[in-house]
């Protein structure tokens, strides 16, 4: 699969999502609440606008799952109610 990756690619890409995730708290937290709310409206829609793309990206991963345990699986599985 030409999109795998190792587990230090993973590990990478992990820590980079987590400095950006610490980056974008601080500067939320500062923000006023009515702001806030506005910013998770936007992501809000922006999954909703995205949900076709991460329910056939997630139909793929169960398709590549099939080593895990049917708890895992079922962490995993994003349903339309999940998503």
């Amino acid at each position: 699969m030409a999109d795998a990756l190792t587990i230090d690619d993973a590990a990478a890409r992990i820590a980079g999502l987590s400095r950006r995730a610490r980056a974008a708290q601080a500067m939320l937290a500062g923000l006023p609440q009515a702001r806030k709310a506005a910013a998770a409206r936007a992501v809000a829609d922006s999954i909703r606008a995205s949900a076709g793309a991460i329910a056939a990206a997630n139909e793929a991963d169960m398709a590549a799952a099939d080593g895990l345990t049917p708890a895992l699986r079922d962490r995993l599985l994003l349903t339309p109610a999940r998503i």
